[in-house]
């Protein structure tokens, strides 16, 4: 049998070449490779140049931040975001993947998040000057020099320059710094809007009681403030616009009959308006929306107690520690001040001009502010907290696969870390599903928000503390499994609540979930030996709690998820594979299905895989939107056939139908859709000669179809299970797989699965089956011989009998 061979072409050709001197860059659709063509006499000469420009960088940077400050200082702060913000919007306006984004778009964004970070460490005059939008001009190509001066240039030469003066270099770090750095600087949006309050609700919920204390504010009120936010930053300005549209349409007939009187045109406003209180209200909600700033008044658009959002504000010059002296002064590697305090306070009003720091930051901001405000609440916090990150996982991979068994904080005795002696150990929990294992640790309120800029190592310790420290406990319980035919799980108490054997499980999966999203490093976490984290000894799948929301909207059926899982794991111990998005992994999933074979096909060539998420981007924004249908994306080359028999297979749950799908999807497109042609075509032949027509495809684990039709009487399953049997024994496979379909008036309306193994065949009925056999091979091969017109069958060929063998290794062995 085949795996996915769309892919085989093992010489690719590019759609684009570029041709840089140095390197050579080649696009394949969604995959870059880059090539380097210089020598290494070449190299060092060019580490060299960018050791000794590094200072001038530096100062570089530096000086745009000290233009970037001193425009701030100049003009009104608010304008400043306003216009920002409107420029951002039309940039922005058709962008549904982040793949889409320009460079431009990206800076767009930047004019929003850091300078409000820099006016909010800024203070300014008390009479600024009216900005005009050749000024925003001005501003934004200082910030696009300074962004662009800190991504590939500032890593080269902070890289030539570390190597050429510091005598501790060392690579490894190196490396990760750059990885760090990019998630740091770039990484915005870290799940999907429509995911924003969905996630903020579950994690702050049980802590209704101290927001009601602290801020006179139940969690709903304050979710239902930060929902309107969202809504009118993103789509609320369009909205307010159509609106407006809908009054300006009604009016404008009559202003445009009187428009050389404007008194007449006032009264005739006033009429239209005092008349329809309905058209009143909605003037008076969309006129400040569209030409002033309640789009961006806090405290209008939530309706929370001023002392609670003056304490999430900073007003201009409030903040103190990010243009403190000392290294990176007023650069984004420090903690930006929007990241403390999302919203503004200038002249008694509170501004939002960006909603995507604030979701991103916003639980942390709340946890900060909390706990500042009662310490005491602290062990309070990390209890909640830990009980509701442990079982969300589970309740989300319960919806993916319902009817699931699942265990919560499991104990049992094992080695500890020393290795020395047995003692309880915990893993947070456990998912079974047919033959599939899950074993889930979380992790929650690890993650340090110091830069790796300014505290590399404090960073990497919280990279381990979401990382390794999960993934450990998750190999202890599977050490644990296996060490035995039968382990037994137990509660807190110590009391037994289940046994489970490892030969039950054909696929088990650790699974280490954060709470933080911190997309590029999951992803790959794999590649993070240098830093002791390696989960390559057994695959280990680290993933947020944002993305698994994404696989229960995204899989309809359990067995096709838990075959995603199946090929996930590869992926982890796929050299070719590496991707800064866990959303990629699935992109290429649905794409190529068997997505690592397919990325050896350029395992001898420096690779990236990116853009494979784009369809699942567009599917979220078109949900939000209401744009356009959202499609749910899905895997590639399902035929009719498929998809009727996954989709009634997903509504059972049965031992066996997991193994059964897998092997289904492990099949090519072609194959596939040959398999549903041949059954369409065989549902017309029963019909016409009355009589079962199994259909036989010979692989490593041979698939017997079982078209059984209302039309004429199908054998029982006595009949089924005996033909199996006769394919085990004519086959010499172990193993073999009936599938039943039920017909009526040929389409589908039920299906089974059937496993047959050599150890059921009942020991007194061989002889007898095997007679039977000879019977149906000796059919099998009159008619080869009358089809191909040969006297006898050639060693070489293949059996007649249908095992995919050559004859002299199959039945031509036995004769």
């Amino acid at each position: 049998m085949k795996k996915n061979t769309i892919h085989s072409n093992k010489n690719p050709i590019p759609d684009e070449v570029y041709d840089l001197g140095l390197i050579t860059i080649a696009r394949f659709g969604n995959k870059t490779l880059m090539k380097n063509n210089s020598s290494m006499d070449e190299l060092l000469d060019l580490k060299k140049k960018h050791a000794e420009y590094y200072p001038e960088l530096v100062k570089e940077i530096n000086e745009s931040i000290i233009l970037i400050r001193e425009f701030i200082k100049r003009y009104d702060p608010i304008q400043i975001l306003y216009l920002n913000y409107f420029n951002f919007l039309i940039s922005n306006s058709e962008i549904q993947s982040e793949h889409q984004l320009s460079e431009e778009q990206i800076i767009s964004l930047r004019m929003i998040d850091y300078i409000q970070s820099v006016i909010a460490a800024t203070p300014i005059r008390e009479n600024p000057s009216k900005i005009t939008p050749d000024n925003i001009e001005e501003l934004k190509n200082i910030v696009t020099k300074l962004y662009k001066n800190l991504s590939l240039p500032y890593l080269l030469c902070r890289s030539g320059y570390e190597k050429a003066n510091n005598s501790n270099y060392d690579y490894d770090n190196d490396k990760l710094f750059v990885q760090f750095f990019a998630e740091w600087v770039s990484i915005r949006g870290k799940r999907y809007i429509v995911h924003n309050i969905p996630y903020l609700q579950d994690l702050l919920s049980p802590h209704e009681e101290i927001f009601q204390e602290l801020f006179n504010l139940t969690v709903k009120e304050f979710l239902s403030g930060l929902t309107e936010i969202q809504h009118l930053l993103t789509t609320g300005f369009q909205e307010s616009r159509e609106h407006f549209q809908t009054v300006f349409s009604k009016v404008y007939p009559y202003i445009s009959e009187e428009y050389e009187s404007r008194e007449r045109t006032f009264q005739i406003l006033k009429k239209i308006f005092d008349g329809d209180k309905e058209l009143t209200e909605l003037f008076k909600n969309t006129l400040g929306k569209v030409f002033g700033l309640e789009l961006f008044d806090v405290r209008k658009n939530t309706n929370w107690p001023d002392k609670f959002i003056r304490m999430l504000s900073y007003e201009p010059g409030e903040e103190l520690e990010f243009f403190s002296e000392g290294d990176y002064k007023g650069w984004p590697l420090r903690i930006q001040p929007i990241k403390k305090r999302p919203f503004l306070f200038i002249d008694d009003s509170y501004y939002c001009f960006d909603y995507i720091n604030l979701m991103d930051n916003i639980y942390r901001i709340m946890q900060k502010l909390i706990l500042n405000l009662k310490p005491s609440y602290q062990e309070e916090w990390n209890r909640k907290q830990k009980e509701i990150s442990e079982k969300l996982p589970i309740q989300i991979l319960a919806e993916i696969l319902p009817g699931a068994v699942t265990f919560n904080s499991v104990y049992f005795r094992w080695f500890s870390s020393d290795n020395e002696k047995k003692d309880w150990q915990e893993t947070d929990g456990i998912i079974i599903y047919d033959d599939h294992i899950i074993i889930i640790e979380v992790k929650a309120g690890a993650f340090t928000y110091t830069s790796p800029a300014t505290d590399l190592t404090s960073y990497i310790e919280s990279i381990k503390n979401l990382v390794l420290k999960p993934a450990k406990q998750t190999i202890k319980f599977i050490n644990y499994l296996k060490s035995q035919d039968n382990v037994d799980l137990f509660n807190k108490d110590h009391q037994k609540v289940a046994t489970i054997a490892f030969n039950n499980f054909r696929q088990i999966t650790a699974c280490c979930v954060t709470v933080d999203s911190f997309t590029t490093i999951a992803a790959k976490a794999e590649t993070l030996s240098s830093i002791g984290i390696n989960i390559t000894e057994y695959p280990v799948w680290v993933v947020s709690l944002d993305d698994l929301r994404i696989y229960k909207d995204i899989f309809n059926s359990p067995y096709v998820f838990l075959h995603y899982l199946e090929e996930r794991q590869k992926a982890i111990l796929s050299k070719s594979i590496i991707l800064d998005d866990e959303l990629d992994h699935l992109g290429l999933y649905f794409e190529h299905n068997y997505y690592s074979d397919y990325a050896e096909d350029f395992k001898n060539v420096e690779m990236r895989w990116d853009g494979y998420r784009k369809n699942i981007d567009i599917y979220y924004s078109n949900l939000y939107s209401k744009r356009a249908q959202a499609i749910i994306p899905s895997q590639k080359n399902i035929p009719p056939l498929y998809q009727s028999i996954i989709e009634i297979a997903s509504k059972k749950y049965k031992k066996g139908y997991a193994a059964a799908i897998s092997l289904l999807l492990s099949f090519n497109g072609d194959s596939r859709n040959g398999k549903d042609l041949e059954v369409n075509n065989l549902l017309k032949k029963q019909i016409e000669f009355k009589r079962p027509m199994p259909l036989n495809f010979f692989s490593d684990i041979p698939i017997v179809i079982f078209c059984r039709q209302q039309e004429f009487q199908y054998p029982d399953l006595d009949w089924i299970t005996t033909y199996l049997y006769k394919t085990v024994l004519g086959t010499r496979k172990n193993k073999v797989l009936g599938i039943i379909l039920d017909y009526h008036n040929c389409i589908i309306f039920d299906v089974e699965f059937l496993w047959i193994v050599s150890e059921d065949i009942p020991i007194d009925e061989i002889d007898k089956l095997k007679n039977g056999l000879t019977e149906r091979y000796n059919s099998l091969r009159d008619m080869y011989l009358k089809m191909t017109g040969k006297n006898k069958i050639g060693r070489n060929d293949y059996c007649p009998c249908g095992s995919d063998k050559k004859f002299k290794n199959c039945h031509g062995f036995l004769i």
